[in-house]
């Protein structure tokens, strides 16, 4: 039943980090985008506000996994000396 939740939170932890992969990648595309061309319309300041935020959360989101599974791992290893 642990191991089954390990797994769920690991996988969870997993997607909010490649998420956050694939929205850092496109803010630097935006971002080289913006500085080449200067007079073209591109990824505004407040867009780069909204993306600071969210990766807060998503990076909060993924650390919490890692300490829950350090947490149980640990746990389990108590149980099973």
């Amino acid at each position: 039943m642990i191991t089954t939740l390990t797994r769920i939170i690991s996988a969870i932890g997993w997607v909010a980090f490649i998420i956050w992969c694939f929205l850092t990648l496109l803010v630097i595309v935006f971002l080289v985008d913006r500085w080449s061309n200067p007079g073209w319309k591109s990824i505004s300041n407040r867009d780069l506000l909204d993306y600071a935020n969210f990766s807060l959360w998503l990076l909060g989101l993924f650390l919490a996994s890692r300490l829950i599974i350090w947490f149980v791992d640990t746990e389990q290893k108590k149980q099973s000396r």
